[in-house]
């Protein structure tokens, strides 16, 4: 396992690293003979632009890890034919027929794993923080007791320019509340400016219900994945339609407003939470773990490369 010589990231840098680490220990460990002399490159441009190295090494089994485009962007189709497989993170379809296939986005270096406790011994029912970025106007409105109440077209607008002004610190940004069962729900001035990420994976493991917004482009973030793994329960907006979301047991909603009711609506229903918990456990383990994506990418390559 190699990081390409063209990668604008190294791999200290890769926000993913321990992520990809644990799966590179399981291709160590699970790779069949037939695919020992396999190389596997992990490939993080810093634009489009940028081409991997390992295209061009000839007399080798290569396969490609394709990191860093949120967007969907960037389809490396005209670099297909170079590798056996591609693995693409961030990707809004299946390309049926081709060698590219999606994978996991894995996880943010830092954020601890633990035991996860059963709902009933969880102190947070309601859990968000993070950055207020413009994507997540909605959820933040759908908070504020005041912006809510108007129109959308106007309210957005104005909250865009006051954004963008030397106003912006007077926004309320606090909108956790004790009294109706504990909720910490706060929003940030950038990406990693809250919490320390052990604290926050010490929230994650003691909330019930997560939400997740948008991030800066794309649905997908690292929080689904670190809530599932808390054994949480995530709200979410709409994911990509990949084998990655289909049947997950995340709870997906098309506004912020009907989110917050369903939240309700689950917090009153313990035997219910209880259920999506274990559903959410298993599927982070059978699909989204780095172990189940290194054992898909053992197949995947044994199918098409063998």
């Amino acid at each position: 396992m190699f990081l390409d010589p063209n990668s604008g990231h190294q791999w200290d840098n890769l926000i993913q690293r321990d992520f990809l680490a644990e799966i590179f220990q399981v291709l160590t460990e699970r790779l069949p003979p037939e695919l020992q002399d396999v190389r596997f490159y992990v490939f993080s441009p810093l634009d489009a632009k940028q081409r991997p190295a390992s295209a061009d090494f000839v007399d080798e089994r290569k396969v490609l890890i394709f990191l860093s485009d949120e967007a969907d962007s960037v389809t490396p189709t005209a670099l297909s034919s170079q590798y056996i497989a591609i693995f693409k993170p961030s990707m809004r379809t299946e390309i049926a027929g081709s060698n590219i296939f999606t994978m996991s986005l894995g996880l943010a270096n830092g954020v601890p794993a633990s035991f996860p406790k059963p709902m009933a011994e969880r102190s947070v029912d309601l859990l968000f923080t993070g950055n207020l970025n413009r994507n997540r106007y909605p959820l933040y409105f759908a908070f504020h007791p005041l912006l809510r109440r108007f129109p959308a077209l106007a309210r957005n607008r104005l909250f865009h320019l006051f954004m963008r002004s030397p106003l912006r610190g007077l926004l309320q940004q606090d909108f956790s509340a004790a009294d109706t069962g504990r909720r910490i729900v706060t929003f940030t001035n950038g990406f990693g400016q809250g919490l320390s990420r052990s604290d926050y994976g010490s929230l994650l493991a003691d909330s019930r219900i997560v939400l997740a917004p948008r991030g800066f482009v794309s649905a997908e973030t690292f929080r689904h994945l670190e809530a599932l793994r808390a054994g949480a329960v995530v709200v979410s907006e709409r994911l990509p339609d990949t084998f990655l979301y289909r049947d997950a047991p995340i709870q997906c909603i098309d506004d912020w407003h009907q989110g917050l009711l369903h939240v309700e609506t689950l917090l009153r229903d313990p035997q219910r939470l209880q259920a999506l918990q274990g559903a959410g456990l298993r599927w982070y383990e059978e699909v989204l773990s780095p172990r189940a994506e290194a054992l898909r990418m053992i197949d995947t390559v044994r199918n098409v490369g063998t």
